[in-house]
């Protein structure tokens, strides 16, 4: 479950990662804010499950999490950075679960009252130019060649087949923001935190949350 409240739970369930990458960590050791977030929390939207997570921010900023459930085994840890010149509401996340992974995936969070937790998935194609990101297809279809079908095509008939024009390229349906400096990355962030932060007519909700277990606390003052 924890691997999944993250980059995976954004890839799996949703569909789709996260709209900024990195071939590269750009994010390290000295960047992670330090935030008191020890304690349990549940999921928003709530899922219905009785789970909780515990998170326990370490020494070095990273902040590690595990299931109440003793059957699911799975841990995350994860950093938070402060967004350069922004209001200090506002953090890039990563996940640090791995030492394998080579690059990074991005979420935009808001850290709401100093412990919820509301993470934004970033919108590729709303992200204004900089230098050091460029624009890259999520999914690519590789061209298909005189005979072959495209994905969803039906066969053509044989004279169609041998009339065959030169290879077509599918339409990609979306876009991803690839980082290659941190300067970039903040950037990025920064206009993100603008947006997010003004008024809109229609609200702007964040795709999954983390928010303090205030039932159990009362809970446990009662007993």
């Amino acid at each position: 479950m924890l691997r999944i409240t993250f980059a995976v739970f954004a890839c799996l369930l949703l569909g789709a990662c996260s709209g900024w990458v990195s071939d590269e960590r750009l994010l390290g050791e000295g960047d992670w804010a330090h935030l008191a977030l020890n304690g349990r929390y549940k999921t928003t939207p709530d899922s219905g499950s009785s789970d909780r997570i515990i998170l326990r921010s370490r020494p070095d900023g990273l902040i590690e999490g595990r299931n109440t459930n003793r059957h699911d085994k799975s841990q995350m840890l994860f950093g938070l950075v402060a967004i350069k010149g922004g209001s200090g509401d506002y953090f890039l996340s990563v996940d640090r679960s791995g030492d394998d992974a080579e690059g990074d995936q991005y979420f935009v969070v808001r850290v709401a009252e100093g412990r919820e937790l509301e993470f934004f998935m970033p919108d590729c194609a709303a992200t204004p130019p900089v230098d050091g990101m460029t624009k890259v297809p999520r999914w690519h279809r590789e061209p298909t060649t005189a005979g072959e079908v495209a994905p969803g095509e039906s066969p053509p008939a044989p004279a169609e087949a041998k009339a065959a024009p030169a290879p077509r390229v599918a339409p990609d349906t979306e876009l991803e923001c690839k980082f290659s400096t941190k300067d970039a990355l903040m950037s990025a962030g920064l206009e993100a935190e603008k947006f997010l932060s003004a008024n809109h007519i229609v609200e702007v909700t964040p795709f999954f949350g983390l928010e303090p277990d205030d039932e159990e606390e009362r809970s446990g003052t009662r007993g």
